[in-house]
């Protein structure tokens, strides 16, 4: 699925989540850990969210933010793998321009 008008899909998305946020099952642990479904999502060092399978403890993908590791993991659990890759590429994007935020922010100081 091509993302042609992005804001359009991020309400999309936000409205979808917060739909279904009461129905969502999650178990926050001691340590700051999220299970949700057969999903673990982990703080990692580097600063990012690791998106592990509990029954293989196989690594998915790492998330710069918390909320789209929670939506790769709720479309993860209903096979929605064209939305799971939307999410990933949702995550990248976002990472890349607060990246190139901070970047030109540093390099154009008066």
């Amino acid at each position: 699925m091509k993302i042609k008008n992005q804001s359009n899909f991020i309400k999309q998305l936000a409205e979808e989540f917060s739909s279904e946020l009461n129905n969502l099952s999650i178990s926050v642990l001691p340590n700051g850990d999220i299970i949700q479904y057969e999903y673990l999502i982990r703080y990692e060092k580097n600063g990012s969210w690791g998106l592990y399978n509990i029954q293989s403890t196989d690594f998915k993908h790492y998330f710069y933010l918390k909320s789209c590791a929670l939506l790769a993991a709720h479309y993860l659990e209903k096979g929605l793998f064209n939305l799971y890759q939307d999410i990933k590429k949702l995550d990248r994007d976002y990472w890349r321009n607060y990246s190139n935020a901070l970047f030109h922010k540093h390099h154009l100081k008066d």
